[in-house]
């Protein structure tokens, strides 16, 4: 019905766009490639009339087009979501749309040889940058709570975490341990006794790196100055203190040589919280009062989907949110 609507004939967008495109005129050259990422189900068939109707009319560009498809995923080993973030990585802009992560149920539904692993995850994985993400505001959409006037961004850590974990159920009693093992032979091998099972259970592993933890932070604190919104930064550390206790460290000493005087200049802040703390400021801050602020939320857990989703639904619908990655140096 909305596609029907939107584009049951070339007049629509000749008439929408009388006025701020003639449409007679040359196409605007775009001179760097895009990377088209193509999804499932109702969004290919959206993405295609929009291209159609309101970009190819009126720009010349050149595309390099990557079909995520699930089908097309599982008859190419889920390589051409690799050749399709490596190519985003070189030109540095790419749209995707919508794809499906397979379940149990998807996997006999379209006969997958295997459960792959969700796109986006492989994607921000080659991409090692920060997922902001932000309500789009629009006028003659009503709000939820009309005293909210600003959005709130929440920039996302895209690395590592849980979308990359290896997780894992054993049958049977028995130990689980933890192993790291230094490339250079001279140094002893680390065991960490983790879990005695007496019977069946489950267990998971996942890691990060400093160096995406770097890239996470400068992206942050850039986008925070480049938008004028103060930094919040929450993380779980009174539980996790060396996993999490890495992050408020590197953001910390990061925050201290490069950005504090930026940001005071500017008259912003940063600011650490345990995640359920800032929550309750968050909704404070947020519902219960009628406010012109803004901010931007830094999360490194997948919880923030759950915060993100009742947050952009306040704002208004879930359809106009805008997920921009930054990577760093593009």
């Amino acid at each position: 019905m909305l596609a029907n609507r939107l584009f049951k004939n070339s007049k629509l967008v000749k008439t929408q766009y009388r006025g701020l495109v003639d449409i007679n005129r040359k196409k605007i050259k775009v001179k760097n490639p895009i990377v088209d990422m193509d999804g499932d189900e109702m969004t290919r068939i959206m993405w295609k009339l929009i291209k159609d109707k309101l970009i190819y009319p009126f720009l010349d560009l050149k595309v390099q087009y990557y079909d995520l498809g699930l089908s097309n995923r599982d008859a190419t080993n889920d390589q051409v979501t690799i050749d399709a973030a490596n190519a985003t990585l070189e030109h540095g802009v790419g749209i995707k749309c919508a794809t499906i992560t397979p379940d149990a149920g998807r996997v006999k539904e379209y006969n997958l040889k295997k459960q792959w692993l969700s796109p986006n995850g492989t994607i921000r994985n080659i991409l090692n940058g920060t997922v902001f993400r932000e309500p789009i505001m629009i006028k003659n959409i009503p709000q939820l709570i009309p005293g909210w006037k600003e959005p709130i961004i929440i920039g996302r850590h895209a690395f590592g975490d849980q979308y990359t974990a290896i997780d894992y159920v054993n049958n049977v009693p028995g130990k689980f341990k933890m192993q790291f093992i230094p490339d250079d032979p001279k140094l002893s091998t680390k065991d960490i006794d983790v879990y005695d099972f007496k019977g069946k259970g489950t267990f998971m592993g996942m890691y990060n790196t400093e160096q995406s933890i770097v890239s996470f932070a400068e992206s942050c604190f850039e986008y925070s100055l480049n938008r004028g919104y103060p930094l919040y930064l929450t993380t779980k550390n009174t539980i996790l203190k060396k996993y999490d206790g890495l992050f408020m460290d590197v953001f910390e000493e990061i925050y201290e040589k490069e950005y504090k005087e930026k940001f005071e200049q500017k008259g912003l802040w940063y600011v650490i919280f345990i995640k359920k703390d800032f929550t309750k400021i968050f909704l404070i801050f947020c519902i219960g009062t009628n406010t012109d602020s803004s901010m931007i939320w830094s999360h490194k857990s997948l919880k923030v989907k759950v915060v993100l989703s009742g947050h952009v639904r306040t704002m208004m619908e879930m359809f106009s949110l805008t997920s921009l990655p930054k990577v760093m140096g593009h």
